[in-house]
């Protein structure tokens, strides 16, 4: 489980407020690991969001009911631009086949799945956060995935580079300038609304599994 938390001028950790019940799980004397977020990788992934939002908020109706969300559309980009894992699954007839493809495609929307014959063939999106994709390889896929965004709105990608480049200068409502609110939108999901945190904290990941903390005295 991963709780983001803002790291306050008095040295307490505030969680944001959607990890609030979730926190409540600990006791005064319990002990997390900590994995400190590169704000400056956070602010840019938050830009690309924004930036992709808006050529999915711009698309045709017809074209956009291929998705059933922004995240969809956004998996679909990214496993088009080739930054996706593959699996296969040999089954042992054509019809065992078909099942198998319908039962992934249910357990995982946003995959890719293509049967032919009795093999199934799945392709699912990397994912973007900064602890899966580092700064090189995400800056790669920002280039296809808006230059592949373009393409289907029929413009060139210079016209979306600029645009990325305006919510670098100025940010849009969901970012403002302090590093705590840029690491809010690491990785936002659709019709999120980011918190009001203060200006002078700074925001670390909260990492916690039964296995990552110990109880303290009692």
């Amino acid at each position: 489980m991963e709780i983001l938390a803002t790291f306050m001028s008095d040295g307490r950790f505030l969680p944001d407020r959607r990890f609030v019940e979730v926190c409540k799980q600990f006791r005064p004397g319990d002990r997390v690991i900590l994995e400190i977020l590169n704000q400056q990788n956070a602010a840019k992934r938050a830009m690309f969001h924004a930036t992709l939002r808006e050529v999915y908020a711009s698309l045709p109706d017809a074209l956009a009911e291929r998705w059933i969300s922004y995240d969809h559309f956004r998996a679909w980009l990214t496993i088009k631009c080739g930054f996706a894992t593959e699996s296969q699954e040999v089954c042992e007839t054509r019809a065992e086949a078909e099942r198998w493809a319908k039962r992934v495609q249910g357990r995982e929307p946003y995959a890719i799945v293509k049967q032919d014959g009795n093999v199934v063939t799945v392709w699912t999106a990397k994912s973007t956060k900064a602890q899966s994709m580092d700064g090189k390889e995400f800056s790669a896929l920002v280039d296809a995935v808006l230059g592949k965004a373009a393409d289907l709105i029929g413009v060139e990608p210079k016209a979306l580079r600029d645009l990325h480049r305006v919510h670098r200068d100025k940010p849009d409502k969901h970012l403002d300038n302090s590093p705590s609110a840029r690491a809010y939108a690491l990785e936002p999901q659709a019709n999120d609304t980011l918190p009001a945190v203060p200006a002078e904290a700074g925001s670390v990941h909260l990492r916690s599994d039964p296995a990552a903390f110990s109880r303290g005295p009692k």
